[in-house]
């Protein structure tokens, strides 16, 4: 059983792009790794439908590589990512939750 719904996103919600453009901006506010942000091909897209008045775009900004990476080691105390949770038609960031190893998946959507 989910707690949330997720789609499609419509024609009035910011594109994926744009989602993801902001979602980066505040999770380098935040104290996101800029390299590791740009060299990283695991960010997650969901589009939450479960109010459809309100869709929301929910970015999952990573920074973890795999551990034989020795170009981006990850320091323990650092975090795994950034969830970011924003409105799907403005695009205005309404949340930016840092993702560490004690960070429950429920805590952030």
């Amino acid at each position: 059983i989910t707690r949330c719904a997720y789609g499609t996103p419509e024609e009035e919600a910011v594109t994926q792009e744009e989602a993801f453009a902001r979602a980066k901006e505040a999770a380098l506010a935040q104290g996101a790794l800029a390299d590791y942000v740009e060299a990283n091909r695991r960010h997650a897209f969901y589009y939450d439908v479960t109010d459809p008045a309100r869709p929301l775009w929910k970015v999952e900004i990573s920074q973890l590589f795999g551990d034989g990476d020795l170009e981006h080691r990850l320091d323990a105390t650092e975090p795994w990512g950034f969830f970011v949770v924003m409105d799907a038609r403005t695009g205005e960031v309404l949340r930016c939750t840092p993702r560490t190893v004690n960070t429950s998946m429920r805590d952030l959507v």
